[in-house]
């Protein structure tokens, strides 16, 4: 293979940008993109930047207050985090049966069809829903309270009424489940958790500017 045909390795480099009081590590990831941006994925900062890029300095100066809120934000749900428990006294069959029933609950509610049901333990989100209404479950939300198991399966389901996260859609959520804002800072907790127990580096709920 000649060097023009070797893979193109994402290089990665960890520095620090002091932001308001807070001191703040980020990696920097360059890719072939044509566009800067910011992500958090989990509880990181990455920036990336196209080959060559130099000014990430300003990008993050430019996103600041962004950046401030959202580490003070990571940091204060990672405080609650320690405060929770794991529920291992649900095996994963009975998880099984109990979430498909909870599914099939839902699709009748909304009046949808699904079309298979999947469980399987994901690294970087708790569930998805294809186009084909073919719903993946992360096996490890069994270790959750039923009420944001609850959350996460309608949220699942809902994508078959709307596939895309809008007004309508989280409309529809918070009719429902209440104060959306309370719900997911706990799924994010409940997920540092995860991350303690199971793996590391997990890329859950990526957020953006």
């Amino acid at each position: 293979m000649s060097k023009s045909q070797e893979p193109i390795k994402n290089w990665q480099d960890t520095e620090n940008i002091r932001i308001f009081d807070r001191e703040i590590e980020y990696r920097k990831v360059y890719r072939p993109v044509r566009y800067p941006r910011l992500e958090f994925k989990s509880r990181d900062l990455v920036v990336i930047l196209p080959r060559g890029y130099r000014k990430e300095k300003e990008l993050l100066i430019r996103h600041q207050k962004w950046i401030f809120q959202k580490s003070a934000f990571i940091a204060r749900v990672l405080k609650k985090s320690k405060e929770l428990h794991l529920d291992f006294s649900t095996d994963l069959s009975e998880f099984k049966e109990k979430s498909s029933c909870i599914i099939e609950e839902y699709a009748e509610e909304l009046k949808v069809k699904i079309a298979k049901i999947t469980f399987r333990k994901m690294k970087s989100k708790w569930g998805s829903c294809r186009g084909d209404g073919h719903i993946t479950v992360n096996s490890l939300l069994r270790l959750l309270p039923e009420k944001l198991v609850r959350y996460i399966l309608f949220h699942e389901v809902l994508h078959r009424v709307e596939r895309r996260h809008n007004q309508k859609f989280y409309g529809i959520i918070k009719s429902k489940f209440g104060d959306i804002k309370a719900m997911e800072e706990n799924l994010l907790a409940y997920w540092f958790l995860l991350e303690k127990h199971f793996f590391k580096g997990g890329e859950a709920f990526k957020t953006t500017p």
